[in-house]
């Protein structure tokens, strides 16, 4: 029985990576005004983002409801791949801070991450800022390639600093951290090359 001598307190954050720029979904949206770029940092608990909004949440229903909140802000276009083509990857983190009986502290972050996926130019239609926004998709997906790869072999590099996309998962990637992916392949014969 953990009782009353233990503590826990859980936030949630939201957060895209658009054009290996960092935007909080969260944040409020001010009519005619960028989104404020956010920044990487290195902290004594590892890597965090300054100024991003961390929702404290205590019940399925309050993650769902940031999760939907931060959703409504997410960058989305139309290609001729995809109706709802996201223009960006989006990460949940889930911090959770825990009190222990002697008096100890821990914490730990569980990041959930929707990658965008990769997009051959020719096919998509892509065109102006739909284009930008396909090449870097493609720029961060091929680095966070070359990290896994690096940690497989490993290598005594880890490439974690070429784009913010692996940079912002060095503390899920490195250390004793667990790392599930699941990958979604589109089986039709049309797009064969594009999952070899």
């Amino acid at each position: 029985d953990r009782g009353s001598e233990w503590s826990y307190q859980l936030s949630a954050s939201l957060l895209e990576i658009y054009c290996d720029e960092i935007r909080d979904l969260l944040a409020p949206k001010v009519e005619g005004k960028a989104p404020k770029k956010l920044q990487i940092r290195q902290t004594a608990q590892g890597i965090s983002v300054k100024d991003l909004i961390d929702t404290p949440v205590s019940s399925p229903e309050e993650v769902a409801a940031v999760l939907e909140r931060g959703q409504a802000n997410r960058s989305v276009g139309r290609t001729n791949m995809n109706e709802h083509s996201s223009r960006s990857h989006l990460i949940v983190q889930v911090t959770a801070e825990i009190g222990f009986p002697d008096g100890k502290k821990a914490s730990s972050k569980l990041c959930l991450v929707d990658l965008a996926g990769s997009e051959r130019l020719g096919r998509s239609g892509a065109v102006g800022q739909m284009q930008k926004e396909a090449i870097e998709i493609n720029k961060s997906l091929c680095a966070l390639g070359d990290v896994i790869n690096a940690r497989a072999t490993k290598s005594s590099h880890v490439p974690f600093r070429t784009s913010t996309l692996t940079h912002l998962l060095y503390d899920a990637l490195m250390g004793d951290s667990k790392t599930l992916m699941l990958l979604q392949i589109n089986p039709s014969a049309d797009s064969f090359e594009e999952t070899q």
